[in-house]
């Protein structure tokens, strides 16, 4: 009998514990595809920002009657991020 109830009592831990491993996992998976979603979205944005930013670069360098190749846009961009960070 007492050992029954041992047994009985080991078995019923062991399901509480396989339970908050599942509530873990789901909670664990939920929060991953979460971050991932937001992941996504910013990467859409990214896609669609770039274009916009690289057709504004060719733009200006057409009105200063500049040469936009590819040198230049390196060089723009560097410049300016080294000028960001002098500041900070």
């Amino acid at each position: 009998m007492l050992m029954e109830k041992k047994l009985s009592m080991h078995l019923s831990s062991y399901d509480d514990f396989r339970e908050e491993i599942f509530i873990y996992f789901k909670i664990r998976v939920y929060l991953s595809l979460l971050i991932f979603s937001k992941f996504f979205d910013f990467m859409k944005l990214t896609i669609h920002i770039l274009p916009i930013c690289y057709y504004c670069f060719l733009h200006a360098c057409r009105r200063n009657n500049e040469k936009a190749d590819i040198q230049q846009y390196i060089y723009f961009f560097s410049r300016e991020n080294s000028i960001v960070q002098d500041t900070f």
